[in-house]
């Protein structure tokens, strides 16, 4: 595999730019000495350094070249393109401070903005939406005055054809309350259902029977049509372990009937917390996918890329504003995006420049033999970013959205 990367001013996807304190030469100059001495085959031009070799080779030079770049703080950034597998062409962003996406170039190496007709044909389904609705902060900012807090999931669900529930990973929630959720939202809607963190952070993935089948049964399998995906985001101090990932596919259930009979395993604990009876039944048999959200540097390996694929599990393409792996494959017929900010985790808004480049690569995995859907979640509401970028990235795509009521702003 080829792996090409370049280092720049902090915001800049290229190595032009200004450089007032020589920050980006002398960084540059560290990056290609540790390609240079790793004894792989290798090449720098005014644009990239490239280094040729296996996937754990190529990662070995990287991590180095970004420890070194790192010591220049925020000031620089580290952008990788990485040739993953014949006729694919992805990204691996490293964990550098200050790295931002890269831009699309053309034969000169000049940034050029993408245009709409730059777009592929698309020949999946494209979903955009939001990561929660329930912001307090968002009153009166994307929900308009005067609307009822108990009618903002209404609001939500028809602006956006899907959204996650982020409840379910602090906690289990209500069995009544899936049912409302699935009542308010309008047909051909999508929740997505976030894994519990009990399952995920304080069991580690291990010995986890019990909770999965309390997580079951606590009401999502009443979403019936409208339950998609279930989302497990890994913690980012558990790294790569393939027997314990392997386990742990093994147990997720690929279909809602599975997913009920698991169910029936649960103990009494909604009963007692609720006063509610679990849901260990489906209205139909379906098919049920999951997706797995990576934060371990150690996962942005090859094998664990095609352990998804052997159990059709999405790997999640999650922009981290640089602070945790960024993995780029595809894995399955799902393809999920979790847009958390590309300069600060959870606030910071996407320009035009991040809105086409998202609208380019989401086009381009809908493009992809194989993929059946892409879903796309913003994450950044920390300033109730997210509502209005999933509005502009539906409209870049050729998707406008129109929300039931004006909006504020």
């Amino acid at each position: 595999m080829l792996i090409a990367f370049s280092v720049a001013p902090s915001g800049v996807g290229e190595r032009s730019g200004s450089d007032p304190t020589g920050s980006v030469s002398a960084a540059v100059a560290e990056a290609v000495r540790v390609v240079r001495e790793s004894g792989l085959p290798n090449r720098t031009d005014s644009m990239f350094t490239t280094v040729e070799g296996d996937w754990d080779e190529c990662m070995d030079v990287v991590k180095r070249a970004c420890e070194v770049v790192g010591r220049y703080g925020n000031r620089v950034s580290l952008v990788l393109k990485a040739d993953i597998r014949p006729g694919h062409t992805g990204s691996w962003r490293a964990r550098s401070p200050g790295s931002s996406l890269p831009s699309r170039t053309d034969r000169s190496g000049r940034r050029r903005p993408v245009r709409t007709d730059d777009l592929p044909t698309v020949s999946a389904r494209i979903r955009i939406g939001l990561s929660g609705w329930k912001y307090p902060h968002w009153r009166r900012v994307f929900y308009p005055r005067g609307l009822a807090q108990r009618r903002e999931l209404e609001f939500a669900s028809h602006t956006f054809d899907a959204l996650e529930i982020n409840g379910s990973f602090y906690s289990l929630q209500r069995p009544s309350s899936f049912v409302r959720w699935r009542d308010t939202a309008p047909d051909g809607f999508t929740f997505a259902v976030k894994g519990s963190r009990y399952i995920t952070h304080l069991k580690k993935l291990g010995d986890i029977d019990s909770a999965l089948a309390n997580f079951l049964a606590s009401g999502l399998l009443a979403l019936g049509p409208k339950l998609g995906p279930l989302l497990w985001q890994l913690p980012p101090v558990l790294p790569y372990d393939r027997a314990r990932m392997t386990d742990f596919f093994d147990r997720l259930p690929a279909t809602t009937g599975r997913a009920a009979e698991i169910a029936h395993g649960c103990d009494d604990r909604l009963k007692q917390r609720f006063d509610e009876e679990p849901v260990t039944t489906a209205a139909e048999d379906a098919p049920l996918r999951h997706a797995v959200e990576v934060r371990h540097d150690s996962f942005a390996t090859g094998d664990f890329a095609q352990l998804c694929r052997e159990h059709a599990v999405a790997l999640v393409v999650a922009d981290t504003a640089g602070r945790f792996t960024w993995v780029d494959e595809v894995t399955s017929d799902l393809v999920y995006v979790r847009l958390h900010g590309d300069q600060e985790l959870y606030a910071s808004g996407y320009t035009d420049q991040g809105i086409a480049w998202w609208a380019d690569r989401v086009a381009g995995w809908a493009a992809e033999a194989g993929v059946r859907e892409v879903q796309v979640y913003f994450d950044n509401d920390g300033q109730a970013h997210a509502p209005y970028d999933a509005l502009r990235l539906a409209a870049r795509l050729g998707l406008p959205r129109q929300p039931p009521a004006p909006l504020p702003y």
